[in-house]
């Protein structure tokens, strides 16, 4: 479905020998054993980031808000290699987290889209450094 979809879109666009395709393919057990391994998961709000956190592996979550407060952003005391892009609206109102759990601890509304390509590109950059 769609999964395979979005999968087959990110191939064809980083066509890069280091790229592999396992969406649909392994378990929940294959996929927490594939993240031990990794150097960094890079996923949105998905059972792939808390793997990772159970397993410390450093990870870059890509968020538009929802659950904020109830499963994400873990904090600094529990997993300090969390990281996290968020649209530009919700960063704004970080300074008071208790009012982005308060406004985003069911669901955003807003279009996880509006995190750029280049956003995520950058970061992963600064990450990797």
């Amino acid at each position: 479905g769609g999964e395979k979809n979005i999968a087959d879109e990110i191939r064809m666009k980083v066509k890069s020998e280091k790229l592999i395709d396992l969406s649909g393919k392994c378990s929940l057990t294959e996929l927490a054993k594939v993240i031990a391994g990794s150097e960094i998961v890079i996923s949105n709000d998905t059972a792939a980031v808390h793997i990772s956190a159970a397993v410390s592996k450093r990870f870059l979550c890509i968020s538009n808000g929802s659950y904020f407060g109830r499963f994400l952003p873990y904090p600094e005391a529990v997993f300090p290699e969390a990281n996290y892009l968020f649209p530009d609206e919700v960063i704004k109102d970080s300074e008071h987290p208790e009012k982005l759990a308060e406004k985003y601890r069911i669901n955003s509304p807003i279009d996880i889209n509006v995190v750029t390509v280049d956003k995520v590109k950058s970061r992963i950059k600064d990450l990797l450094k």
